[in-house]
């Protein structure tokens, strides 16, 4: 029993939609990767203020240091949640992602072979057997 193929502009739209999505996702990836890598340097320039501002508090007792120290310990928490909040938002994405089934070379070939024997297409050989022997002479032997 034949089993029914999609036809060629069925698969062809499909190939188009796979690497539409596979744009979108490669983009929202990217986005996403930008967005965790500038939080990363602006966690990490916190705490070094945040270490600084330590050694300027113990050595002289300034309320203005201790007010800053108190706000930038704040907004590091703030920016480590959000952080956080998206990684899993991520992770969520990327667990909700549908994937498409590859195609294989077999069911694209079964697929035109298929339409070409509907069709009752002939091959059009255009290179005949005589442009054959003066082309490819190197390979022929020589008798």
């Amino acid at each position: 029993m034949e089993t029914q193929h999609p036809p060629a502009d069925t698969i062809e739209s499909l190939r188009a939609a796979l690497v539409a999505s596979e744009a979108r996702a490669d983009a929202a990836k990217a986005r996403l990767t930008a967005q965790a890598s500038n939080s990363e340097a602006v966690i990490a320039t916190l705490k070094l203020e945040i270490e600084k501002l330590r050694r300027q508090l113990f050595g002289t007792r300034s309320e203005r240091t201790a007010r800053l120290l108190e706000q930038y310990e704040l907004q590091l928490e703030e920016l480590e949640a959000a952080a956080t909040e998206d990684e899993l938002a991520a992770e969520q994405a990327a667990a909700c992602a549908t994937t498409v089934k590859a195609f294989t070379l077999e069911t694209e070939v079964a697929a035109w072979t298929k339409m070409k024997n509907t069709h009752n297409a002939k091959a059009d050989w255009q290179f005949t057997s005589d442009d054959a022997r003066i082309k490819l002479k190197h390979l022929y032997p020589s008798i």
